[in-house]
């Protein structure tokens, strides 16, 4: 039986609670950008998983893609100048293109990372 967040019912599956970025970054940002950093900030989300379920995965922009397309998997990590891992996450590439699980902006991430782990097909590896 897969894990439940707290926020889902049985047979939902596992929501994905996203960390909401700062109002005040993105109105002074966008005042700052002519409205640049907003967009810059918010739309590569709309590729981020919003649902785990038995059946696959769904973006926030309401694709769902089947667990059996995705074909690759790999771990990201991005290092400041000083060497600090600045933001983590997992690219998952299926034949509707790579979804980008960032597992830094991810409430519950282990959890989410393990239903991922535990329902990807055997034919999905490391890239």
């Amino acid at each position: 039986m897969s894990q439940l967040a707290d926020n889902s019912a049985p047979g939902e599956g596992l929501q994905v609670d996203v960390v909401k970025p700062s109002g005040c970054l993105l109105v002074f940002g966008g005042l700052a950008s002519f409205g640049v950093v907003p967009v810059v900030i918010l739309f590569p989300r709309r590729r981020w998983p919003r649902l785990l379920d038995e059946s696959g995965m769904t973006l926030r922009n309401g694709t769902h893609i089947p667990w059996s397309e995705f074909n690759s998997i790999q771990r990201v990590r991005v290092h400041g100048q000083a060497g600090a891992v600045l933001a983590e996450r997992i690219d998952l590439g299926s034949s509707k293109g790579t979804v980008r699980v960032v597992t830094t902006q991810i409430y519950n991430h282990e959890a989410v990372e393990q239903f991922i782990l535990a329902h990807l097909p055997e034919h999905a590896h490391f890239g």
